[in-house]
């Protein structure tokens, strides 16, 4: 099992999830933006210091599968911490 998918099972469940995020800046909202409508603890299976803080004019709410899910953390992960996919 890699991070990604490790990640991804600190979210109960198995799907779909709801997650607030940033398509544009490629970032997941905070804590406080998920209650917005985020699966409980989704923000969880990114690294904090890619949590956007605030709203943005291109964040919105998703619903992502498992799999998907592995995917966005993933890829996440290579934007902003320059692990690799």
């Amino acid at each position: 099992m890699n991070d990604a998918e490790i990640r991804a099972n600190l979210v109960h469940g198995d799907g779909p999830f709801k997650i607030v995020f940033d398509i544009e800046e490629m970032r997941p909202g905070c804590s406080l933006l998920q209650v917005l409508g985020g699966s409980p603890g989704i923000e969880h299976a990114f690294e904090p210091s890619t949590w956007l803080l605030s709203p943005t004019p291109t964040m919105g709410l998703y619903t992502v599968t498992k799999g998907e899910l592995v995917i966005l953390i993933r890829k996440v992960h290579a934007f902003h911490l320059g692990e690799k996919t």
